[in-house]
Order: structure tokens, then C-alpha cells, then sequence
């Protein structure tokens, strides 16, 4: 019989090789910034690494993970590059200013201009 610790480790890379479960597609970003169906999870993930690193090695890991993704995946993307400074940007803010700030980021510098609907002008936020 298989000790439970290792049916859990199991588990928890079987889920991992898997999509997450909710994908938002690129909808509402802006088009510089998508090259794929999955932006959603590419910016969260930089936001955090803009969140926890100090800015220079924020910058280094994120040019880093994307000369890397175009030389073992032979996909490198300005856009992602563009997606992945504005996400550690955003984080860095979070960070210094707090979570409050980051619904007016997503909406001056991520949204699509068509999809900004907030009841504001951008020139208000």
C-alpha cells in the first residue's frame, strides 16, 4: 500500500501539469501586451515576483525567465516582455503603497481602452 505522503505529493504535481482551473483568456487586456490565451496567469505571476524581490532583481529575473523561455521553447515574445514589466511594476507599487492601488493600475495600464468601464474618466484615476 502506498504511504499517504506520497499519494499527496501525487496529487499535487498531477494538479500542477494541469490548466488552472479558471482561464480568463485575454479579453480586456490591452493587445500590445497578449500573445497567448493565458495573461491573466502570466501578470499574476509577476506581480508577485514585483512584490517580493527588490526592484533590480525583479528586473533581472523577469528578463531572465523570458530570454529563457525563447531559448528552451524557441518562444520569445515582446509582448510578454511588456506584460511581465508592467505586472513587476505593479507589484512594486502594491508593495509600497498597499492593495488599494492596484484596481487604478490594472485600469490606466493593462485594460483595454474599449473594456475601461468604471464609471470615471482615466484622467480621474
Amino acid at each position: 500500500q502506498t504511504p499517504e505522503v506520497v499519494r499527496d505529493v501525487h496529487r499535487q504535481v498531477r494538479e500542477l501539469r494541469q490548466e488552472p482551473p479558471r482561464c480568463f483568456g485575454p479579453h480586456g487586456f490591452r493587445p500590445a501586451l497578449v500573445d497567448d490565451f493565458h495573461p491573466a496567469r502570466h501578470y499574476s505571476a509577476f506581480v508577485l515576483v514585483g512584490f517580493f524581490l527588490p526592484a533590480p532583481f525583479a528586473a533581472t529575473f523577469s528578463w531572465l525567465f523570458e530570454a529563457a523561455q525563447g531559448l528552451i521553447l524557441r518562444h520569445y515574445s515582446r509582448r510578454d516582455v511588456g506584460l511581465s514589466r508592467v505586472a513587476v511594476r505593479h507589484g512594486q507599487t502594491v508593495r509600497r503603497q498597499g492593495p488599494a492601488a492596484l484596481p487604478a493600475l490594472i485600469r490606466n495600464e493593462l485594460c483595454e481602452e474599449k473594456t475601461v468601464d468604471c464609471g470615471c474618466r482615466r484622467s480621474d484615476v
